[in-house]
């Protein structure tokens, strides 16, 4: 039986995000000319009250390469130091952060720039704070506020490329993350994001270039596996991708991201009990992923297991909020005669 439609409605959209046509040097329609971003208001004279932040939905699309920022210069001072309040500050924001507290820590962030409106620091991790609840134009303002003080922080310039991208605006992105490069030709964050904005423009020879480039630079690393193995999928070369993501999980064998997506290449090529084996141990790692047990349950109906079969897509259709999953999970069941 042929899933692949449905396999491609739930890979494509996710990796392409609206992410765009392919060609190095061409732009997508609907997305802006690149420019260059050029500050011309000092912020510091921006920052006059205490800025209250409003929540809003974070975006997490499933199973897409990482486009997370690097962090910056590390800062761990202690949380008792009075010597250094901003720095002091600036920690117990990240703390904030890695407990996704995102809106005390963009608060805590704003106090810091109050105290020291000159320093790029805040800007930078308010920038990431922001990134990460979705308000990617005010991340941008902040990235943009830190490159006015500081011109060669480049973690600044790979984060600002991030938010770029997941606005859709992958060509802008591009040249933050160029940038980032000619400053260190051996940036990890800057190939692997430079390649998933290549990607997204479906520009895959230059993904491709940037996807090996990354493996080269940190082969011990299974991200840079499993983006590459995302791209193979896009490209139709399975056995390819299913090389990449093996070789993610002898890095971390508990990969939930590789092990579904392996399990996704192994239904294409129609290996219903290795796909359904991954999808056990995606399962075993979330036992609320949905979309293991979606395609595990389509691997049992082609292994013959219809008891099994059954039994996965009644919890798909108990538990899943997307209609189309819950579609064809009703469809086979009562084909099924459940």
């Amino acid at each position: 039986m042929d899933y692949r439609h449905l396999f491609l409605r739930l890979t494509t959209p996710i990796l392409i995000i609206s992410f765009l046509i392919s060609g190095c040097s061409s732009v997508s329609l609907g997305e802006p000319e690149p420019t260059e971003v050029e500050i011309v208001i000092d912020p510091a004279e921006l920052i006059t009250e205490q800025v209250t932040p409003k929540a809003t939905a974070t975006l997490r699309p499933t199973f897409t390469p990482t486009l997370e920022p690097t962090e910056g210069p590390t800062i761990e001072p202690s949380p008792t130091n009075t010597f250094d309040p901003f720095n002091t500050i600036i920690f117990e924001g990240k703390e904030l952060m890695k407990n996704e507290d995102f809106d005390s820590a963009i608060a805590k962030f704003t106090e810091a720039i109050q105290m020291d409106p000159a320093s790029p620091m805040g800007y930078f991790q308010r920038g990431r704070a922001y990134t990460a609840i979705g308000r990617f134009d005010d991340a941008i303002t902040d990235y943009n506020f830190a490159l006015n003080y500081d011109p060669n922080f480049m973690e600044a310039l790979n984060a600002r490329g991030v938010a770029w991208s997941q606005k859709g605006q992958n060509s802008q992105a591009i040249l933050d993350f160029n940038k980032a490069i000619e400053m260190d030709p051996n940036s990890i964050s800057g190939y692997t994001n430079r390649g998933i904005a290549y990607m997204n423009q479906e520009n895959y020879e230059e993904a491709l270039s940037d996807f090996d480039k990354a493996v080269e630079l940190e082969p011990d690393n299974p991200e840079t596996y499993f983006n590459r193995g995302q791209l193979y999928m896009l490209l139709g070369q399975l056995d390819t991708a299913i090389t990449d993501f093996s070789q993610a999980l002898a890095i971390i064998p508990d990969n939930v991201e590789a092990l579904t997506n392996r399990g996704l290449v192994y239904v294409q090529k129609e290996e219903y009990e290795l796909a359904a084996k991954d999808f056990s141990a995606a399962i075993e790692q979330d036992p609320t992923l949905i979309l293991a047990y979606f395609y595990r349950g389509f691997s049992y109906i082609e292994l013959g297991q219809t008891a099994e079969a059954t039994k996965d897509l009644q919890y798909v259709v108990e538990n899943s909020k997307d209609t189309d999953f819950i579609e064809q999970a009703t469809k086979k069941l009562e084909e099924l005669g459940g």
